[in-house]
C-alpha cells in the first residue's frame, strides 16, 4: 500500500498538526504521542477546574470549556418535574467529542478497584455527543434515555437535547437529521447510517392491486 492509499486521521492533541494512520481494526488511536495526549490532557484538567468554580459563582468564563446556561421548564423525570422547572440547566464539556446537561445535582460515581477513586460529579440528563471525527466529518448526535437526534452540528444537538429533556417527543427533521430511539452505531459512518434511516423512512409501500370482482 502506498502513502497515498493510507487513510489518515487528524490528532486530537490541542493545536497538533499531526495525522495518525487509521485502523481498520481494533482500536483507533486519538493522538500522535504520549506526550501530545498528556499535554493536551493536562490542559483540559485545568480549563476544567476554572470553569467549575466560574460556573459556582456564576460567571461565563468564555472558554471552550465553559457552561452554557440554559432557561428551562424540564420534563426530564416526572417524579423531579417540579424541581427541574425551578433548575438553571447548563452544559458541561466531559471532553471535546461529549458534553452532558445537567442541573447541578450531584451523584456519586462509585470506586474501581485499581482505575479510580469514588468522586462526585453533576449528574446528566442528557448528552451531545460527536462520533463523525474518525470519518473526518462532524456528526453530533444529542441523546435523551432512549431517544436520539442526528447528525448535525453541535449546537443544533445542544438544543434537540434540551428539548428531549423538556419532554418533547421529537425534534424538527433538518437534512439528514431526524429523531429516532435506539442505540446509535460508534462503529459505522454516521452520515450513512442517517441516509440508510431516510431512505426507510421515505421508502413507499407498495400498493397491491384490487382483487377483481370486490
Amino acid at each position: 500500500m502506498t502513502d497515498k492509499q493510507i487513510a489518515l486521521v487528524h490528532c486530537a492533541g490541542a493545536d497538533c498538526p499531526n495525522t495518525i494512520e487509521r485502523r481498520s481494526r481494533g482500536r483507533q488511536r486519538r493522538f500522535c504521542s504520549r506526550s501530545c495526549q498528556e499535554k493536551t490532557l493536562r490542559g483540559r484538567t485545568i480549563a476544567s477546574r476554572g470553569m467549575r468554580e466560574n460556573a459556582r459563582m456564576g460567571l461565563d468564563t468564555g472558554l471552550a470549556y465553559s457552561t452554557q446556561e440554559v432557561s428551562t421548564n424540564s420534563t426530564a423525570c416526572k417524579d423531579e418535574n417540579d424541581d427541574l422547572q425551578k433548575a438553571s440547566l447548563s452544559w458541561i464539556e466531559v471532553n471535546e467529542v461529549t458534553h452532558k446537561l445537567t442541573d447541578g445535582v450531584m451523584e456519586r460515581v462509585p470506586a474501581s478497584y485499581g482505575q479510580w477513586g469514588g468522586f462526585n460529579t453533576e449528574r446528566g440528563l442528557a448528552w451531545a455527543i460527536e462520533i463523525g471525527w474518525p470519518y473526518k466529518k462532524t456528526a453530533w448526535f444529542a441523546r435523551y434515555r432512549d431517544v436520539c437526534y442526528g447528525p448535525t452540528d453541535s449546537e443544533t444537538a445542544k438544543q434537540a437535547a434540551v428539548a428531549f429533556t423538556k419532554g418533547a417527543p421529537s425534534f424538527p427533521d433538518q437534512g439528514l437529521a431526524t429523531t429516532f430511539t435506539g442505540p446509535i452505531d460508534f462503529n459505522a459512518d454516521p452520515i450513512l447510517a442517517a441516509e440508510m434511516r431516510m431512505q426507510r423512512r421515505v421508502t413507499p409501500v407498495e400498493l397491491q392491486p384490487l382483487t377483481k370482482g370486490l
